[in-house]
């Protein structure tokens, strides 16, 4: 059945589905936030009308990524992507068990490096809220709950626990140092954090009273926390700003979301109605009156490694949530509506941030009664918001000032559309915007130049009315700009067909511009900033690194491979005219299916071999244990023990609970699956000692959503507790049953009799309930059985509590929905006569009742099996033996590993990027391995083409491995490589001096030599060292690997350097910005210490500027002796800052 969830958090869900209804919501009674310590109220601070940062008004367009879900070598790539939307914070959780997989072992580096990822997005602009749980959810495996805590005694989540907060507190002694350093009044770029997530006790400054919340605001106060925080989250849900407008008056705290869910965990892609409806709930949040939202999720990402929650969320190696960024990359629709709405919020924050409800005075202000208006307003301007709830477009006017507008023609608001008309504006000291009956984009700052981005369709009204002083010039469009002897100055024309508008005035030194685009190139308007100027570049899907180069700008500019728009790219930076940009790249052919190596083959069956070595296996005593118990946090166990029989016969092996997925072996040779029940196996055994051995995997582990208690057993998963052998009849199925619906006064109390005319015939997995909590009896009868046997019934799920009763005697409860159980119903048992097996179930909320199968068991002669041992993991994908080829038509029994090659580089900088999907056609359960990176488990559970290749994964030499573990050993014939193509993209550089192109000399992946123009000696690593930290330093060309680079291109021109000798990166020590820091070989770990930009210092010769400090190698003291340091330093101009870049 599907997922449970308390009646609070069913509603929640169920806004989700229905988001098409009037209202679609989670109002929470504490959206409250507490405020800054003294240290950084002056950085951060916050008002009940909205967020300052730095003492200026700011709105908050967040969005929400986790680094868990991403390959740190594309962390830039993403940022930079929800960058450019218009986005100015990025929203985080740092799941527990991501950092401490292993008690006390606690791991913040490469992948998991929170601190570089926080200091990354700072160097974007963007800030951060982090969500330090310890409780997390977002469909992560435990809910970001470490497995090792189900096996600590007396702890009880989410709740005052000494065992619990003792185990939080060890865990945040490492997590929060990062956190508070990282706060924006230390220099860092986190300006919000949440503690906890989703608990039903408190939200928001809500729950201070209660001791588990206290302890975790005292703890993290006591680490340093500085910047505001909240318990639990603020407004979550699909429409979170509601549908009425609301007054700032009497808030002490803005109104901000941090879960405003763009789409759903079972989604790949979007839909027409998702984008439409998305986009009208983000007009609605800046319309009523909000301050800022994080959109849930902005870049779902992927579920690497066992990180997926169970298949309740629809969850395997895929978390594409069907967000703007899609999986690998893609820029959907909504990402553009986002990026629209994102800068015109910024862009008008002064009025947004200061604004109160002034609906009750311009409702009335459109002429067609068809559009409804709210409105906002401040001292710093007004924003009138024309919403057309309807299903076709709307023409109308807006009358304000007494003035009617557009004066020419009519304005046109879309379906569904929410339109603002800004009024009474102040866009640079001296001009104030009167009245804009248009869409404005945004507004960018361009040395002396305030550019305006309006956009519209085709042909319609594009005016804009100014109040100007006296003096200003028209410099630009004077055809449609007109001045009166007033000082009202006004724009009326129309949106073009194609291209841009460009209208301007001036006064005094500085100048507004009106850049007018139509609807289409609207999508294609970048705001970006290359060598401290911001620019508008106007043409490309997408604009990734902006750099100047050789003192032009240079962009990487992106075309989808299906459904490109082309348009002319063009620049505008503080200049009075468009800058046209040539390509000085091409993309190259886009691959097709990629051809994949013979398979090879390497069992994962051998641990159930009779005589198989178990030592350093966990053991126990007594019956199987959860799986995790020896520290394995993987998807698969095995299980092993013996059974000495006297008799011959069929065998039933059950267990108290086997939860997911079993294939057991007996003797080395595997148990049919029609044998195969969710609790057990039956075989036929001769007299003797036998070998049991039993393969678990489970499919994720449940997030625990709104769970409070022990996590043992609720968290457990394999086989658990008593596992039993007996003689064995087969299982009767109990399919013949009725209902009839009761209250909770039925509980303690005597069923009713079989004969009570209130009884309906009931079909399992029915919902007698109609979604709606309730109790209901149930009830069958049993088969006829012998008197001395062992009887039981076995349910698969009961939603969500029961009690049973045979013969009307209650003989057993259980808790919790979707769990294996059994009940003995030998002891009551009538051996005379009818027995009547009734069940009273309470559903707490959603769909409830009893699912298929219940079947009744019987058995004789059972004994307890002990001395269990067993072992988590797949085996090791890795290894380097023990493979050997596929051999066609071979089968297998069980889990088997599969491997083969394929040849796909990583992309440069530009060129064809190819999205790499593998399809999974054939195959059964398992996990898959790239260049030894774990891509997640599969089957994806959604829509998604295929697992997905992060591409910074492959390998530069173009080789590359996969390797399958298929858990029922299903062979990969069908199994292909091939590109995504709707998400897979060209880039190509542009340039505003197409003649000066970068170094095309250079190869991406080639290797070089690196020569010093004025000692005419190489680039060499110290004494041929492969250690992390040699120096680099100049030496005499002798040839050696340790004097060879190769050359790899990233994205925004900039190239990595590695060591042939090594493998390892030119690097500048320590990321330092200092003059003279060593330049040092190290592994390679994503930094901009590790990027340089090669810039043409002429006839042959380049200088290597460090992305990160800006500076330049040179030779110490231009010195041309052997073994000279080769360090930064500023550019001075001489010719031991400049370098030959020769083949190798």
């Amino acid at each position: 059945m599907k997922k449970k969830l308390n009646l609070y958090w069913f509603v929640l869900v169920i806004t989700f589905l229905f988001s098409n209804l009037v209202f679609a919501q989670v109002s929470f009674a504490n959206d409250s936030i507490f405020k800054p310590q003294a240290a950084a109220e002056n950085r951060v601070n916050f008002d009940g009308q909205g967020f300052l940062i730095d003492g200026q008004r700011t709105f908050i367009a967040s969005a929400g990524i986790e680094y868990a879900r991403i390959p740190r070598e594309l962390w830039a790539d993403r940022l930079l992507r929800i960058k450019r939307a218009g986005m100015n914070a990025v929203e985080i959780y740092t799941f527990w068990n991501y950092h401490e997989p292993v008690e006390g072992q606690f791991n913040f580096s490469g992948n998991r490096d929170l601190d570089a990822f926080l200091k990354l997005a700072k160097s974007l602009g963007l800030y951060a809220i982090v969500r330090v749980g310890p409780y997390y959810c977002a469909e992560w495996g435990s809910g970001g709950y470490p497995v090792w805590l189900q096996f600590k005694d007396g702890l009880t989540v989410r709740q005052h626990n000494a065992v619990f907060e003792q185990a939080v507190s060890n865990f945040w002694d490492h997590l929060f140092p990062i956190v508070i350093n990282n706060q924006i009044n230390r220099g860092g770029n986190v300006i919000l954090v949440q503690l906890e997530n989703e608990h039903d006790t408190g939200w928001g400054t809500d729950g201070v009273s209660d001791p588990y919340f206290k302890f975790l605001q005292s703890k993290a106060l006591s680490y340093g926390l500085e910047v505001p925080y909240f318990f639990s989250g603020l407004n979550h849900g699909t429409e979170p700003g509601g549908t009425t407008p609301w007054s700032s008056s009497g808030r002490t705290s803005p109104w901000f979301t941090t879960e405003f869910w763009t789409n759903w965990f079972d989604r790949f892609g979007e839909t027409p109605d998702d984008v439409v409806a998305k986009d009208r709930a983000t007009w609605k949040i800046l319309s009523n009156g909000g301050n800022g939202y994080n959109y849930y999720m902005f870049h779902g990402g992927s579920n690497f490694d066992y990180f997926n929650s169970d298949p309740a969320d629809k969850s395997g190696a895929s978390y594409d949530y069907g967000a703007p960024i899609g999986e690998g990359g893609v820029l959907r629709q909504e990402y553009y509506k986002f990026k629209r709405a994102a800068w015109f919020a910024r862009s008008f924050q002064s009025i947004l941030e200061t604004s109160d409800n002034a609906t009750g005075t311009y409702s009335t202000a459109a002429s067609n009664s068809n559009i409804s208006v709210t409105a906002r307003q401040s001292n710093a301007g007004r924003i009138l918001f024309l919403d057309n709830a309807g299903s076709t477009d709307q023409q109308t006017k807006v009358n304000y000032g007494g003035v009617s507008y557009p004066q020419t023609g009519s304005l046109t608001v879309k379906s569904k559309e929410i339109m603002p008309f800004v009024a009474n504006y102040q866009v640079i000291p001296g001009v104030t915007l009167t009245a804009a009956p248009t869409r404005i984009l945004g507004i960018t700052q361009q040395i002396n130049t305030s550019t305006i981005v309006i956009y519209g369709q085709s042909g319609s009204p594009a005016e804009m009315y100014f109040k100007v002083p006296a003096g200003t010039v028209i410099t630009s469009g004077a055809s449609a700009l007109s001045q009166d002897a007033s000082g009202n100055m006004s724009l009326k024309t129309t949106f073009p067909a194609s291209g841009v508008s460009n209208y301007s005035f001036q006064t005094g030194s500085s100048k507004v511009r009106i850049l007018a685009v139509n609807d289409a190139l609207a999508d294609n308007t970048w705001f970006v900033n290359a060598g401290g100027s911001n620019y508008v570049v106007l043409g490309p899907q997408y604009v990734g690194d902006a750099n100047i180069v050789s003192g032009s700008l240079q962009i990487n500019a992106e075309t989808t491979w299906q459904n490109a728009s082309n348009f002319p790219v063009v620049a505008y930076d503080s200049g009075d005219s468009a800058i046209s940009m040539g390509s000085i790249t091409t993309p190259g052919a886009h691959p097709g299916t990629l051809t994949l190596s013979s398979w090879q083959t390497m069992s994962g069956i051998d641990k159930a071999a009779t005589g198989y070595n178990t030592t350093g296996w966990f053991s126990s005593t007594t019956g199987p244990k959860p799986m995790g118990i020896d520290g394995d946090v993987s998807a698969y166990a095995w299980y092993r023990t013996t059974a000495n029989l006297q008799t011959a016969g069929t065998y039933s092996i059950t267990f108290d609970k086997a939860l997911n997925n079993m294939i057991p072996y007996v003797d080395g040779n595997v148990v049919p699956s029609a044998n195969v029940s969710t609790t057990g196996f039956s075989a036929n055994l001769s007299p003797g000692n036998h070998t049991i051995a039993v393969f678990v995997s489970h499919n994720g582990r449940d997030k625990l959503f709104a769970y409070r208690g022990s996590l043992n057993p609720r968290a457990n998963l394999g086989i658990i507790g008593s596992a039993n052998i007996a003689n064995y009849n087969a299982p009767t199925a109990l399919t013949s049953w009725k209902t009839m619906m009761t209250t909770s006064s039925a509980v303690g109390t005597t069923p009713p009799s079989s004969s009570d005319t209130r009884w309906t015939s009931y079909t399992l997995g029915g919902d007698p309930f109609s979604g709606a909590a309730g109790y209901a009896w149930f009830q069958t009868t049993l088969p006829s059985a012998g008197s001395s046997s062992i009887k039981e019934v076995s349910f698969n799920s009961v939603d969500d509590n029961s009690w049973v009763y045979l013969n009307g005697v209650q003989i057993a409860t259980n808790t919790g929905w979707n769990v294996p159980f059994k009940v003995n119903v030998s002891n009551n048992w009538n051996a005379s006569g009818a027995n009547t097996l009734t069940v009273l179930v309470q559903n707490t909320s959603g769909i409830g009742g009893i699912n298929s199968p219940v079947n009744f068991e019987e058995y004789s002669n059972r004994s307890e099996l002990k001395n269990w041992v067993q072992q988590g993991g797949p085996g090791d994908p890795n290894s380097p033996t023990g493979w050997s080829t596929l051999a066609g038509g071979a089968t297998f029994s069980g889990p088997q590993f599969f491997k083969t090659t394929f040849n796909a580089s990583p992309p440069g900088g530009t060129g064809t990027n190819p999205i790499w999907r593998i399809t999974t056609t054939g195959l059964s359960r398992g996990s898959m391995w790239v260049n030894g990176h774990n891509l997640g488990k599969y089957p994806l559970m959604i829509s998604a083409p295929g697992v997905y290749v992060p591409e910074t994964w492959l390998n530069t030499s173009g080789t590359n491995t996969l390797v399958i573990y298929d858990e029922q050993g299903k062979r990969p014939d069908q199994v292909v490589v091939q590109p995504e193509a709707s998400a897979s993209r060209d880039v190509i550089a542009y340039s505003t001096s197409p003649g000066n192109p970068p170094p095309s000399g250079i190869v991406s992946g080639n290797t070089y030599r690196i020569v010093n123009r004025n000692s005419g000696k190489v680039l060499d690593v110290k004494d041929q060292s492969t250690a992390d930290g040699a120096i680099i330093q100049q030496w005499s060309y002798s040839g050696g690997n340790n004097q060879k680079w190769v050359f790899t291109q990233v994205t925004g021109g900039y190239w990595k350097i590695k060591s042939v000798n090594s493998g390892k990166l030119m690097d500048i020590s320590g990321a330092s910005t200092a003059d003279g820091a060593a330049n040092i070989q190290w592994p390679d770990n994503g930094g901009n210490n590790q990027q340089w930009q090669l810039v043409d210092a002429g006839n042959g010769y380049y200088k290597i500027k460090n992305r990160n400090s800006e500076k330049i190698l040179d030779i110490s003291g231009a010195s041309t002796a052997d073994g000279a340091p080769d360090i930064q330093w500023p550019d001075i101009g001489g010719t031991n800052q400049m370098w030959q870049i020769l083949p190798a």
